[in-house]
């Protein structure tokens, strides 16, 4: 009878630790998609101003980016969910994005050149944010 009672109550305790980390992710991934939409906007925000973005820009920039990384690597379990991989789907296009900007504002010349360009070089960022965010709330 104790038997039956323990594994019952395992039974339960692993419905109940699911449910948690299933609840936890759609929290986490929460907080990253508008991590990583903010953070898009003020790159976009560069091309308002004449300042080409600094090293401490760019570590604002990247940090976030090795967070979701982590959280991929964290949740790989939930890889079967369309979010999770429209939201790896969202990184990369967020690491592509930096690493052109990184790219190029090394100079003034190449800032300059660059920076009419970075609208359309978010757009793949807003897009992936935007997939997510419909896949989270279906």
């Amino acid at each position: 009878m104790n038997r039956r009672y323990f594994l019952l109550g395992a039974a339960i305790a692993l419905v109940a630790a699911e449910r948690l980390l299933r609840d936890r992710y759609d929290n986490v991934v929460d907080v990253h998609i508008d991590v990583l939409a903010a953070m898009a906007d003020k790159a976009s925000a560069f091309a308002l101003i004449d300042r080409r973005p600094s090293p401490n820009d760019m570590t604002e920039l990247m940090y976030p980016l090795g967070r979701a990384r982590q959280f991929l690597d964290r949740y790989q379990g939930e890889s079967d969910r369309p979010s999770y991989a429209a939201f790896a789907d969202l990184v990369d296009a967020y690491a592509k994005l930096v690493a052109e900007i990184d790219a190029e504002r090394g100079s003034d010349a190449a800032w300059r050149r660059f920076r009419p360009t970075l609208d359309a070089r978010i757009a793949p960022v807003r897009d992936a944010v935007a997939r997510v965010r419909a896949l989270r709330n279906a």
